[in-house]
C-alpha cells in the first residue's frame, strides 16, 4: 500500500471520532446552561417562598401584637372599673359611718340668743323690705356655685315660705333650701332653715343651717350679722360656728363693709354693699385660712360670694343668677 493511501485511510478513520467529540462538547455546554437556568429558577422560587414566609410571619406577629394590645386595654378598663366601684363602695361606707357618728352624738341644738351680737346706733324703721335678706313670701333666689376655674359645680336655691312678724322691729323668716348638682338635679330638697331679724339686724344663724344638715348634733355659734343701716368703713361683729363632735370650726374676723357696688342680676341692677373678712378654721382636723368677699342687697340678701385661699387665689364662687318674686 502506498504511503499516501495509508494517510487517507487514517484521516477517514478519524472523522467519526472528531464528530463524536464535538457532539459530546456541545452536550456538555447545553447541560451546563440548562443546569444554570434551573439553578437560577430554583433560587428565584426559593426567594419567593422565603419572602412569603417572612410576610406571613410579620402578619402573624402584627396580629398577635394587636391582639395583645386589645387584651391589655380590656384589662386596664376592667381594673379602672373595679377601682371606681371600690372607691364608690368606700365612699358609701364613709358616709354611713359619718351618719352613724352623727346619730350617736345625739345632742339637742343649742341656740343662745344672748350670744347674738349687739350693735350701737341702730336705726331700723321696722320696714321688712329694708333688711339684707329676701323678705317676701313665695320669693325664690337661685345661685350658681363655681370652682376655682369658673366651672359650675352645682346650684343652690332659697324659697321663702314664711315671714313672721314678732313685733314692730323683730321678725323670723323661714325658707326652704334646695341643693342641685352641676346637671341641675336636686341632691337635697326642701330643707327648712330659719333666719332671725332682731331690731333690723339679719342674723345668719349658722347653727340653724347646720342643724338641718346634721340633725341631733351639738352646734354652737352664729353666722354673720348685718344691720339694716350699714355704711362703708363700718366694722361688723366677728363670728364663728363650731361642731365639736366633728372637730369642725370656722371663725371669721376683721369683718368690714368695704364698698358700695352695683351688680346686674337677671336684667336687674342691684345696689350692694361688699363685705370683706378673714376666715380660718379646721374641718375634720384639716386646717385652712383665707379671705371672703360677700355682696349683699336690701330685700335680696346675698348676691355674690368669693372665697380666696391664703395666697389670695379664688377657690370658690357663688353668684345669684335668678330672682323670682
Amino acid at each position: 500500500m502506498s504511503r499516501n493511501l495509508l494517510i487517507a485511510l487514517l484521516i477517514l478513520m478519524m472523522i467519526p471520532m472528531c464528530n463524536n467529540i464535538q457532539a459530546q462538547s456541545w452536550s456538555r455546554s447545553i447541560a451546563r446552561s440548562a443546569a444554570k437556568t434551573a439553578e437560577k429558577k430554583a433560587k428565584q422560587r426559593a426567594e419567593k417562598e422565603v419572602n412569603k414566609q417572612i410576610e406571613k410571619a410579620v402578619d402573624e406577629v402584627a396580629d398577635q401584637v394587636i391582639e395583645n394590645i386589645e387584651e391589655s386595654e380590656k384589662e386596664r378598663r376592667a381594673e379602672e372599673q373595679k377601682k371606681i366601684e371600690a372607691e364608690a363602695e368606700q365612699l358609701a361606707k364613709d358616709i354611713e359611718e359619718l351618719e352613724e357618728a352623727m346619730e350617736e352624738a345625739g345632742v339637742e341644738l343649742e341656740l343662745d340668743l344672748s350670744e347674738i351680737p349687739e350693735y350701737d346706733n341702730l336705726t331700723f324703721d321696722g320696714d321688712i323690705n329694708n333688711i339684707y335678706f329676701p323678705s317676701k313670701e313665695g320669693m325664690k333666689l337661685k345661685y350658681a356655685d363655681k370652682n376655682a376655674k369658673g366651672k359650675i359645680t352645682g346650684y343652690t336655691e332659697y324659697h321663702i315660705i314664711k315671714v313672721n312678724n314678732i313685733d314692730d322691729k323683730n321678725y323670723s323668716i323661714s325658707y326652704l333650701l334646695t341643693i342641685y348638682d352641676e346637671k341641675n338635679t336636686p341632691t337635697l330638697s326642701d330643707m327648712e332653715v330659719i333666719v332671725k331679724i332682731i331690731n333690723g339686724v339679719v342674723h345668719f344663724d349658722g347653727s340653724s343651717y347646720m342643724a338641718s344638715l346634721a340633725e341631733g348634733m351639738e352646734i354652737k355659734g352664729n353666722g354673720i350679722s348685718i344691720p339694716a343701716n350699714i355704711e362703708v368703713g363700718q366694722k361688723l361683729k366677728d363670728f364663728s360656728v363650731t361642731i365639736e363632735s366633728l372637730a369642725t370650726t370656722n371663725t371669721c374676723t376683721n369683718v368690714i363693709v368695704a364698698a358700695e357696688e352695683k351688680i346686674t342680676v337677671d336684667n336687674a341692677v342691684l345696689d350692694t354693699h361688699r363685705i370683706d373678712m378673714d376666715t380660718a378654721g379646721k374641718a375634720l382636723f384639716i386646717k385652712y385660712e383665707g379671705k371672703i368677699s360677700q355682696w349683699y342687697a336690701k330685700g335680696i340678701g346675698e348676691v355674690k360670694t368669693i372665697n380666696y385661699d391664703k395666697k389670695g387665689k379664688v377657690s370658690t364662687t357663688r353668684e345669684l343668677i335668678s330672682i323670682n318674686h
